[in-house]
């Protein structure tokens, strides 16, 4: 896997990756892809970075008890990565702080339920959290 990979966006009002996936999406095989594979970007890269960039999933807010409507906008699977300037966006499960260690400097973050959640070890620097 390649290590030391960095994105930069022209403004996190500019520079959006988004996509619509819920945990109850099919999968290539036709069964629900699962929390996990939700995401709308995922980092699996050591050391990667991120600056002035939006991750949005699109998934409309579910409605109070949805079962399978899980929509992660970004999940961070990798150590040592950092998140300067970000967005992430969504309803349920916006940000999968998966494994590893991250850092998020003037990141701003989005959800209604369980909007932040995984077992990485973070820090989350002067970031706002609605």
């Amino acid at each position: 896997m390649k290590a030391f990979i960095t994105i930069e966006g022209e403004g996190a009002e500019k520079t959006i990756v988004e996509w619509g996936d819920t945990a109850q999406t099919p999968d290539s095989k036709g069964n629900p892809m699962g929390t996990f594979n939700s995401a709308s970007f995922a980092v699996n890269s050591p050391f990667f970075v991120a600056k002035n960039i939006t991750f949005k999933n699109t998934t409309p807010v579910p409605l109070p008890g949805a079962v399978g409507k899980q929509a992660v906008a970004l999940r961070v699977s990798a150590d040592n990565a950092a998140f300067f300037g970000c967005k992430m966006l969504g309803a349920q499960d916006t940000l999968y702080d998966h494994l590893g260690r991250h850092y998020y400097k003037d990141c701003y973050i989005e959800g209604s339920v369980d909007f932040i959640f995984g077992n990485a070890l973070s820090l989350y620097e002067v970031s706002i959290l609605t």
